[in-house]
């Protein structure tokens, strides 16, 4: 059996390798007749993220099924201040 999962991330790298990292993920996510669905895991443990809200966007605009999958939930930034719950909560409202 032939694995057909992928994994991206946009952690921290250079602005063309970010850019580079787009442009692959999007022709995949475009052109990948197998494609199901994708999990966007977005981290809970800080308030909604700017690169998640514009990936779930980017997603829905172009009818790419997903589910979100909330990471890190047992933790909470003490620079932060919110709690997981309320970052998720907060990330559900931005993203409706």
């Amino acid at each position: 059996m032939q694995d057909k999962s992928a994994s991206f991330s946009f952690a921290k790298a250079s602005d063309t390798a970010r850019t580079d990292r787009s442009s692959f993920t999007k022709g995949y996510f475009l052109n990948r007749e197998t494609l199901v669905a994708v999990l966007l895991l977005i981290d809970a443990s800080v308030p909604p993220r700017k690169t998640d809200l514009d990936c779930a966007n980017w997603l829905g605009r172009n009818n790419i099924p997903m589910t979100f999958v909330f990471t890190k939930c047992d933790k909470m930034k003490a620079s932060k201040g919110k709690r997981p719950d309320e970052n998720i909560k907060d990330f559900q409202e931005v993203i409706r």
